[in-house]
Order: structure tokens, then C-alpha cells, then sequence
């Protein structure tokens, strides 16, 4: 496990191209590294890193602004698919950030839940289709430091079921998502973001939210 207990990552940007960064990464969690086709707005790379049963997947892409349809912006986006056994999904970001949100995951109906953390509750707000297994998801002290450990705050939940998958298990396929509009080099940050992936994937599990089978 991964210690989140200094960041640093600044001094560590080097000026390496994203490939560079990314093929570092892949070597210390132990994934591996996926060359795309570069352009002039970067390199469409990935990482890809097997917990268990589950893959997380780290990518960047372009994406069409709704303003300028000819102005392209990449992200960075992680994301893994999993089989939920009780459909409960949830959603974690900083206040200001939520707001923006709330239409696009079908958050606007959804009251905050307080976890029982009196920094974290002041720091993000937590949305969950159950109050209870919202909490019991978050009663996980891996979690709790991972999100402490992000100065400005992390945004990261549920999205969806993924297509694909849900023909295949009846609409119970669901996609833990995070994205960020940029390219995020920062090897430290990114290596955070999907050991909190993995350890939101085993908790899941442990509290019974995932198809064990």
C-alpha cells in the first residue's frame, strides 16, 4: 500500500514527456504501460493495472468542447468496471465541484451524508443511494486518508453501467469514474488515485456491494 503521508510530487516533475511519467508509474504499481497516437495535443496513452478480480485503467483523451465543437482538450480520466450486487452507487467531491455535477450523475434529488468524519465531511460532500452502506463504504481508514491526502479535494463516484457489460449481466455492470479536464503527469497524484480505486473496489466487496462470483 502505497503511505500518503507527504505529497512532494512537485519537485518531482521533471519535464519527462507523459509517456515517460506514465511508463514510471506502470513500473512501480506494477501495470502496464499502453502507447496511443500522438498529436499535437498529446499522447492518447493508458495504463492499465489488474487488483484482483478487477481492472483499473488509466487514460488520457480528447475531448470536444460544447462551446467550440473544433476545440479539443485532453483529459485524464480512470476508470473501473465492476458487478454490483445491490445496485448502490455513490458519489465524493468537494463542494464547489458538485454543484456542477449533480445533472450530469443524477445527484440533484440526493441529500449530503455525513460520514462521521468531521474534517472529511467539512472537505467533501458524499452522496450515496443508501445513507448507511454510504457510511459503512467510507468507515474504511485507507479511504479516509486517501481523501485527506488531496489538498483541493478528489471528485470520484459511480457513473454508470457500462454498456457493454450490462447486456451481458442485466444492467449490473457499474464503472467506478474519475476525470479531470487535463493531462495529469504527476505520477504520485495518479498513483494515489488508483490505489484509492483499488482499496473503493475491496471495501465494495467487504460490505457486500460487489458480486463475489
Amino acid at each position: 500500500m502505497f503511505e500518503y503521508e507527504s505529497k512532494g510530487f512537485l519537485d518531482a516533475l521533471s519535464g519527462e514527456t507523459q509517456d515517460g511519467d506514465w511508463k514510471r508509474l506502470a513500473e512501480e504499481i506494477g501495470g502496464e504501460f499502453v502507447a496511443g497516437v500522438r498529436d499535437g495535443w498529446g499522447s492518447a496513452s493508458r495504463v492499465v493495472w489488474r487488483v484482483e478480480p478487477w481492472t483499473i485503467t488509466l487514460e488520457a483523451y480528447k475531448y470536444s468542447s460544447r462551446g467550440d465543437p473544433g476545440l479539443f482538450v485532453m483529459h485524464t480520466r480512470v476508470t473501473a468496471d465492476y458487478i454490483t450486487d445491490d445496485y448502490f452507487n455513490f458519489w465524493v467531491s468537494p463542494p464547489g465541484l458538485l454543484d456542477d455535477l449533480k445533472n450530469f450523475f443524477g445527484l440533484e434529488n440526493k441529500h449530503d451524508i455525513k460520514i462521521g468524519d468531521a474534517d472529511l465531511d467539512r472537505r467533501y460532500v458524499f452522496y450515496g443511494s443508501d445513507a448507511e452502506e454510504t457510511r459503512q463504504l467510507f468507515e474504511n481508514n485507507n479511504l479516509r486518508r486517501m481523501l485527506a491526502w488531496f489538498g483541493s479535494g478528489i471528485s470520484y463516484g459511480v457513473k454508470g453501467a457500462d454498456e457493454w457489460l450490462s447486456k451481458t449481466y442485466r444492467k449490473r455492470s457499474f464503472q467506478l469514474y474519475y476525470d479531470y479536464p487535463g493531462l495529469v503527469r504527476d505520477t504520485v497524484e495518479l498513483r494515489v488515485i488508483m490505489e484509492l480505486f483499488g482499496e473503493t473496489l475491496k471495501q465494495l466487496r467487504r460490505i457486500g456491494s460487489i458480486d463475489n462470483g
